[in-house]
């Protein structure tokens, strides 16, 4: 881990533009980095000669080059505005996964990530193996409880892909994307648009959404009410009284992604009806 670490010995330098190259583990999200920012930035470094803050480099894969670790944003501003030399901080780090730490860390503390990035960013740090260890290192690096870290991790899987657009193009906190991401998937483009048009906020969309909740369901025929999907996994806990059983849309599941899901149904009863669970992890 990169907080057990002794600190890095930077070194301040200034190298031409054309020596660096984008960062291969970027914890930012795919799509084009927010266009219209770089573009602003670019103007400001052109015409009112704002100073540029250091990117943070390591050695690149090619001789004589160097990979951005954090500020691809600049880096690209850069370019845009025509500069030939920019400042940089290089750092002595080859692990790739020490250098996402390092990115999450910048961009949370810059806040330049929002919540949906965040949340697959953490994905970035789970190992399918370990999910439990990976949980207490994310947990151990941001600060914050498992309960927090869990929550979190199940958002991006549960959100529909034009759902996860919308959300993109305008994000919401990251209490109401949470929200957002309980609902059935036929509901959570509209439920978005409603609390962009209402202006929800987080209690009276919670409210919303137990409302839902407890609806009767009467839809026959219905694939996802019978639970039935394609590359499932079902796992069943036997109990004195009866049996718990868990389905997962995802083939070959593991033990530790089922907890997971039992841990976020109990959170789910506790929050929207009420039910308050007899083990609080």
């Amino acid at each position: 881990m990169l907080a057990e670490r002794e600190r890095f010995e930077p070194r301040f330098m200034t190298v031409a533009v054309e020596r660096l190259e984008p960062s291969r583990q970027t914890v930012r999200s795919s799509e084009p980095l927010r266009n219209q920012e770089i573009v602003e930035l670019a103007q400001s470094l052109k015409e009112l000669g704002l100073p540029l803050h250091n990117l943070v480099v390591r050695h690149g894969r090619k001789q004589n080059t160097f990979e951005v670790v954090c500020g691809e944003r600049r880096l690209k501003a850069a370019r845009i505005a025509g500069l030939e030399n920019i400042p940089v901080v290089l750092i002595d780090v080859a692990n790739d996964e020490e250098v996402r730490q390092l990115q999450l860390i910048e961009n949370i503390h810059r806040r330049e990530l929002t919540p949906l990035e965040l949340a697959r960013a953490l994905k970035f740090f789970i190992d399918p193996q370990d999910v439990g260890e990976s949980v207490k290192k994310i947990c151990r690096l941001l600060k914050k409880s498992r309960s927090w870290v869990n929550r979190v991790l199940g958002i991006p899987d549960k959100l529909t892909k034009k759902a996860a657009e919308e959300l993109e193009r305008w994000p919401v906190p990251l209490s109401m994307l949470y929200e957002i991401s309980l609902l059935p998937p036929d509901k959570q483009l509209e439920f978005i648009r409603r609390v962009k048009t209402e202006d929800l906020s987080v209690p009276k969309a919670r409210s919303v959404i137990k409302q839902e909740a407890l609806k009767p369901k009467t839809e026959k025929g219905d694939r996802r009410k019978r639970g039935e999907y394609r590359g499932s996994t079902t796992i069943s806990i036997p109990l004195v009284n009866g049996e718990v059983i868990i389905k997962l849309r995802k083939s070959n599941a593991s033990h530790n992604e089922a907890a997971l899901a039992l841990s976020e149904a109990l959170r789910y009863l506790y929050r929207h009806c009420g039910v308050k669970p007899f083990i609080d992890r």
